[in-house]
């Protein structure tokens, strides 16, 4: 999977999105290109990466870019059980 495939795979479930209404907005009959474009089948140019960004209400590069590694836990760093054990 390309990291566009990627993104916009996780951007749409963000939105609560299907690839059919996305495949619509984006002059499309289905869904079939953006599943496509999400399985790694397909490469989007610039010019259509533009046009899902502005589908999806994003920025070019939120499709682009690689996301970076998730962070690790440090001594900053509350996990959700000390939160809930702290605040009842």
């Amino acid at each position: 999977m390309s990291t566009v495939g990627r993104n916009l795979g996780r951007l749409l479930g963000e939105r609560g999105m299907t690839g059919n209404e996305l495949g619509q907005q984006l002059g499309h009959k289905t869904g079939s290109y953006v599943s496509a474009i999400v399985s790694g089948r397909k490469h989007p140019g610039p010019g259509m990466i533009e046009k899902i960004a502005a589908a999806l209400d994003v920025s070019p590069a939120k499709l682009t870019q690689a996301p970076g590694p998730a962070p690790k836990p440090g001594k900053y760093q509350a996990t959700a059980a000390d939160l809930l054990q702290n605040h009842p």
